[in-house]
């Protein structure tokens, strides 16, 4: 017959040293019981190498250490039954995987009321870490867009990966929902996306295609790295943009601007350079067509 151990009722620096000899799977879980647990693992637990959330036929947390991975995979029995709401209880399935692609450790159990937003952020803040990778299919299209608001609203993240065929209202919340540090990738998307409400404040932009933007709206970017992707700019408005680039009116953090003609458009060199002194233009500026 097994006994329970009274573990908080050991003095503080035992109870620390105790703690140190738990998984961070078990960490976790113990964090989870009060506020008081969540602090005393906070002061134990290692901080893992990257933090990541995948929405993309499940929602997942991954974790990756020095020579493992965890996963956290939340209430995937609720989104069999009721595939449209975003459950907030069901069993939580947690994975552990070694370095070498193998399962060391599976298990189970049923969680209630706590929410999967109430999983990332818990998890963000035990680590003391930012969210590394957020990477959305279109799984999200089945949701409610406020439901997907509500999960997303205010995360703030390293990378976003939007993937293919996600509606664009979908995509105009989650790009007005989050703020994010280093790199946005987006593929292609219609006119229908309206930038005014969302910061381009990230590092790096990378775009397939960017026929929703305006010369305007990319001379009030903040990157330091835009790929537009296919652009349907005139050759005039690269001109102009070239020149308040080179003057630092516009775009003082940009450093590299990639752009390529969609299809059957023509870019002119000579006008895109006119009254610029090329050589100026790709020594001091990382400009490619």
């Amino acid at each position: 017959m097994s006994k329970s151990f009274p573990l908080l009722r050991l003095p503080h620096l035992a109870l620390l040293h105790v703690l140190r000899f738990f998984s961070t799977v078990d960490l976790v879980d113990i964090s989870l019981c009060s506020k008081v647990t969540q602090y005393l693992v906070k002061r134990v637990i290692k901080k893992p190498r990257k933090l990541q959330f995948f929405i993309d036929g499940e929602f997942q947390i991954w974790i990756t250490l020095r020579r493992s991975q965890i996963i956290w995979t939340f209430y995937y029995d609720e989104l069999k039954e009721n595939p449209y709401r975003i459950p907030s209880s069901g069993i939580v399935k947690v994975t552990k995987w070694s370095g070498w692609g193998v399962k060391t450790m599976e298990k189970n159990y049923q969680m209630n009321d706590f929410g999967i937003r109430n999983w990332m952020d818990h998890i963000a803040k035990l680590f003391n870490l930012l969210l590394d990778d957020l990477t959305i299919r279109d799984f999200v299209k089945m949701f409610e867009i406020q439901d997907i608001r509500n999960l997303v609203d205010g995360l703030k993240i390293q990378n976003v990966r939007i993937g293919y065929f996600i509606p664009d209202p979908y995509v105009q919340t989650i790009l007005e929902a989050v703020q994010i540090n280093k790199t946005l990738i987006l593929p292609s998307t219609s006119k229908q996306i309206s930038p005014e409400n969302i910061k381009f404040n990230m590092e790096e932009l990378k775009l397939e295609l960017s026929n929703f933007l305006t010369i305007d709206h990319v001379s009030n970017m903040n990157c330091r790295f835009i790929d537009l992707g296919y652009s349907n700019f005139e050759d005039s408005q690269l001109n102009l943009f070239l020149k308040s680039w080179m003057t630092g009116e516009w775009n003082r953090e940009l450093e590299v601007l990639k752009t390529r003609s969609e299809e059957g458009k023509i870019w002119i060199t000579e006008r895109i350079l006119d009254g610029l002194d090329a050589l100026k233009v790709t020594a001091e500026r990382a400009f490619r067509m």
